[in-house]
Protein backbone atom coordinates (compact mmCIF):
# COMPACT_ATOMS: atom_id res chain seq x y z
CA UNK A 1 0.00 0.00 0.00
CA UNK A 2 1.06 3.61 -0.76
CA UNK A 3 1.61 5.10 2.90
CA UNK A 4 2.13 8.51 1.77
CA UNK A 5 -1.74 8.53 1.15
CA UNK A 6 -5.11 8.23 3.50
CA UNK A 7 -6.74 5.85 1.68
CA UNK A 8 -3.30 3.30 1.27
CA UNK A 9 -2.48 4.11 4.86
CA UNK A 10 -6.06 2.85 5.78
CA UNK A 11 -5.76 -0.01 3.88
CA UNK A 12 -2.24 -0.96 5.24
CA UNK A 13 -3.79 -0.83 8.68
CA UNK A 14 -6.83 -2.65 7.93
CA UNK A 15 -4.48 -5.50 6.11
CA UNK A 16 -2.30 -5.51 9.31
CA UNK A 17 -5.91 -5.94 11.46
CA UNK A 18 -6.98 -9.15 9.51
CA UNK A 19 -4.00 -10.89 11.11
CA UNK A 20 -3.83 -9.36 14.45
CA UNK A 21 -7.80 -10.50 14.61
CA UNK A 22 -6.50 -14.58 14.25
CA UNK A 23 -4.35 -13.56 17.50
CA UNK A 24 -6.07 -15.40 20.20
CA UNK A 25 -3.20 -14.60 23.01
CA UNK A 26 -4.93 -11.71 24.68
CA UNK A 27 -1.92 -10.20 25.50
CA UNK A 28 0.26 -10.45 22.44
CA UNK A 29 -2.80 -8.73 21.04
CA UNK A 30 -3.07 -6.37 23.09
CA UNK A 31 0.81 -5.10 22.62
CA UNK A 32 0.05 -5.63 18.41
CA UNK A 33 -2.98 -3.36 18.91
CA UNK A 34 -0.38 -0.49 20.78
CA UNK A 35 2.37 -1.21 18.03
CA UNK A 36 -0.23 -0.38 15.42
CA UNK A 37 -1.55 2.60 17.17
CA UNK A 38 2.33 3.84 17.15
CA UNK A 39 3.21 3.09 14.03
CA UNK A 40 0.35 4.97 12.22
CA UNK A 41 -0.14 7.18 15.21
CA UNK A 42 -4.02 6.84 15.22
CA UNK A 43 -5.52 6.85 18.92
CA UNK A 44 -5.89 2.88 20.59
CA UNK A 45 -9.49 3.49 20.87
CA UNK A 46 -9.90 3.71 17.04
CA UNK A 47 -8.04 0.85 16.60
CA UNK A 48 -9.19 -1.32 18.89
CA UNK A 49 -12.73 0.28 17.35
CA UNK A 50 -11.36 -0.89 13.91
CA UNK A 51 -10.30 -4.32 14.98
CA UNK A 52 -14.09 -5.08 15.66
CA UNK A 53 -14.71 -5.43 12.34
CA UNK A 54 -12.08 -8.24 11.65
CA UNK A 55 -13.41 -10.10 15.03
CA UNK A 56 -16.73 -11.03 14.23
CA UNK A 57 -18.02 -8.09 15.10
CA UNK A 58 -19.78 -4.65 13.41
CA UNK A 59 -19.90 -5.92 9.13
CA UNK A 60 -17.89 -8.83 9.48
CA UNK A 61 -19.47 -12.30 10.08
CA UNK A 62 -21.21 -13.08 13.60
CA UNK A 63 -20.39 -16.36 14.96
CA UNK A 64 -22.14 -16.45 18.08
CA UNK A 65 -19.14 -15.04 20.94
CA UNK A 66 -16.51 -17.83 19.09
CA UNK A 67 -14.53 -15.96 16.48
CA UNK A 68 -14.46 -18.56 13.82
CA UNK A 69 -11.14 -17.69 11.51
CA UNK A 70 -12.44 -19.33 8.03
CA UNK A 71 -16.10 -17.63 8.17
CA UNK A 72 -14.11 -14.00 8.75
CA UNK A 73 -11.82 -15.03 5.48
CA UNK A 74 -14.75 -16.14 3.51
CA UNK A 75 -16.58 -12.72 4.63
CA UNK A 76 -13.37 -10.43 3.48
CA UNK A 77 -13.06 -12.41 0.47
CA UNK A 78 -17.12 -11.74 0.13
CA UNK A 79 -16.47 -7.81 0.72
CA UNK A 80 -13.51 -7.71 -2.16
CA UNK A 81 -15.74 -9.34 -4.70
CA UNK A 82 -18.34 -6.72 -3.35
CA UNK A 83 -15.63 -3.82 -3.66
CA UNK A 84 -14.67 -4.88 -6.92
CA UNK A 85 -18.14 -4.68 -8.58
CA UNK A 86 -18.99 -1.53 -7.18
CA UNK A 87 -15.88 0.04 -8.97
CA UNK A 88 -16.00 -1.71 -11.68
CA UNK A 89 -19.46 -1.56 -14.24
CA UNK A 90 -18.10 -4.78 -16.41
CA UNK A 91 -17.46 -6.90 -13.15
CA UNK A 92 -21.30 -5.51 -12.12
CA UNK A 93 -22.40 -7.16 -15.40
CA UNK A 94 -20.73 -10.57 -14.35
CA UNK A 95 -22.18 -10.98 -10.76
CA UNK A 96 -25.20 -12.56 -11.83
CA UNK A 97 -23.62 -14.82 -13.96
CA UNK A 98 -20.83 -15.73 -11.70
CA UNK A 99 -21.56 -15.55 -7.93
CA UNK A 100 -25.50 -14.15 -7.90
CA UNK A 101 -25.87 -12.80 -4.70
CA UNK A 102 -27.83 -16.04 -3.01
CA UNK A 103 -24.55 -17.69 -2.75
CA UNK A 104 -23.33 -14.66 -0.50
CA UNK A 105 -23.28 -16.11 3.04
CA UNK A 106 -23.27 -12.66 4.52
CA UNK A 107 -26.38 -11.01 4.66
CA UNK A 108 -24.69 -7.24 4.11
CA UNK A 109 -23.05 -8.26 0.75
CA UNK A 110 -25.56 -10.40 -0.23
CA UNK A 111 -28.03 -7.55 -0.30
CA UNK A 112 -25.21 -5.05 -1.82
CA UNK A 113 -24.84 -7.43 -4.91
CA UNK A 114 -28.62 -8.11 -5.14
CA UNK A 115 -28.33 -4.63 -5.35
CA UNK A 116 -25.62 -3.78 -7.83
CA UNK A 117 -27.02 -6.53 -10.26
CA UNK A 118 -30.52 -4.58 -9.72
CA UNK A 119 -29.00 -1.07 -11.06
CA UNK A 120 -26.75 -3.38 -14.17
CA UNK A 121 -30.11 -5.03 -15.54
CA UNK A 122 -32.28 -1.70 -14.89
CA UNK A 123 -28.83 0.21 -17.23
CA UNK A 124 -28.75 2.66 -14.10
CA UNK A 125 -25.22 3.58 -12.86
CA UNK A 126 -23.94 2.28 -10.16
CA UNK A 127 -22.37 4.49 -7.44
CA UNK A 128 -22.91 4.91 -3.59
CA UNK A 129 -25.57 6.81 -3.67
CA UNK A 130 -27.71 4.83 -6.05
CA UNK A 131 -26.25 1.35 -4.27
CA UNK A 132 -27.35 2.72 -0.98
CA UNK A 133 -30.80 3.94 -2.25
CA UNK A 134 -32.04 0.48 -3.17
CA UNK A 135 -30.78 -1.12 0.43
CA UNK A 136 -33.45 -1.38 3.45
CA UNK A 137 -31.20 -1.66 6.56
CA UNK A 138 -29.32 1.33 6.99
CA UNK A 139 -26.19 -0.72 8.28
CA UNK A 140 -25.83 -2.29 4.66
CA UNK A 141 -25.99 1.21 3.63
CA UNK A 142 -23.04 2.41 5.26
CA UNK A 143 -21.46 -0.60 4.83
CA UNK A 144 -21.36 0.52 0.87
CA UNK A 145 -20.07 3.77 2.06
CA UNK A 146 -17.02 2.70 4.05
CA UNK A 147 -16.27 -0.04 0.73
CA UNK A 148 -16.58 3.08 -1.39
CA UNK A 149 -14.22 5.05 0.62
CA UNK A 150 -11.62 2.42 1.41
CA UNK A 151 -11.32 1.34 -2.77
CA UNK A 152 -10.47 4.18 -3.87
CA UNK A 153 -6.93 4.39 -5.60
CA UNK A 154 -7.19 0.41 -5.59
CA UNK A 155 -6.06 -0.87 -9.11
CA UNK A 156 -6.51 -4.45 -10.44
CA UNK A 157 -10.13 -5.16 -9.22
CA UNK A 158 -10.25 -7.57 -12.50
CA UNK A 159 -7.87 -9.98 -10.79
CA UNK A 160 -9.39 -9.57 -7.56
CA UNK A 161 -12.89 -10.31 -8.39
CA UNK A 162 -11.70 -13.44 -10.05
CA UNK A 163 -9.02 -14.44 -7.77
CA UNK A 164 -11.78 -14.17 -4.66
CA UNK A 165 -14.98 -15.88 -6.17
CA UNK A 166 -12.14 -18.96 -7.59
CA UNK A 167 -11.55 -18.87 -3.74
CA UNK A 168 -15.36 -18.82 -2.92
CA UNK A 169 -16.08 -21.64 -5.36
CA UNK A 170 -13.09 -23.77 -3.98
CA UNK A 171 -14.40 -23.03 -0.64
CA UNK A 172 -17.81 -23.98 -1.61
CA UNK A 173 -17.16 -27.25 -3.25
CA UNK A 174 -14.92 -28.52 -0.77
CA UNK A 175 -17.58 -28.14 1.86
CA UNK A 176 -19.69 -30.59 -0.35
CA UNK A 177 -17.45 -32.98 -1.04
CA UNK A 178 -16.50 -33.33 2.45
CA UNK A 179 -20.13 -33.44 3.60
CA UNK A 180 -20.85 -35.96 0.82
CA UNK A 181 -17.70 -38.09 1.99
CA UNK A 182 -19.16 -38.43 5.06
CA UNK A 183 -22.14 -39.38 4.33
CA UNK A 184 -20.66 -42.12 1.86
CA UNK A 185 -18.55 -43.00 4.85
CA UNK A 186 -21.94 -43.18 7.06
CA UNK A 187 -24.18 -45.03 4.27
CA UNK A 188 -20.87 -47.84 3.77
CA UNK A 189 -20.73 -46.41 -0.01
CA UNK A 190 -17.33 -48.32 -1.02
CA UNK A 191 -17.15 -46.44 -4.42
CA UNK A 192 -17.69 -42.81 -3.02
CA UNK A 193 -15.63 -43.39 -0.17
CA UNK A 194 -12.57 -44.74 -1.99
CA UNK A 195 -13.32 -41.87 -5.46
CA UNK A 196 -14.04 -38.24 -3.18
CA UNK A 197 -10.86 -38.53 -0.72
CA UNK A 198 -9.15 -37.67 -4.24
CA UNK A 199 -10.79 -35.34 -4.58
CA UNK A 200 -10.59 -33.63 -1.22
CA UNK A 201 -6.79 -33.92 -1.85
CA UNK A 202 -7.06 -32.16 -4.59
CA UNK A 203 -9.02 -29.51 -3.95
CA UNK A 204 -7.36 -29.16 -0.07
CA UNK A 205 -3.66 -29.16 -2.44
CA UNK A 206 -5.91 -25.89 -4.53
CA UNK A 207 -6.62 -24.16 -1.45
CA UNK A 208 -2.99 -23.82 0.11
Amino acid sequence: NDLTTLSGRTAAVDDILTTVARTENSVTKDLLIKRVSEAFRVPETSVRERLKVFSGRSDAVVTGDRFDPGRIEEALKERLVVEAILFDRRLAERIGREWPPEKFRHPHYAAIAGAVLGLVEDGKSVDAGTVAGRLSEPEAAAVVSDIFHKGIGKEDFERQFEDCIRELSDAARLAEVESAYVRARESGDREEGDRLPRELFRLRSRRR
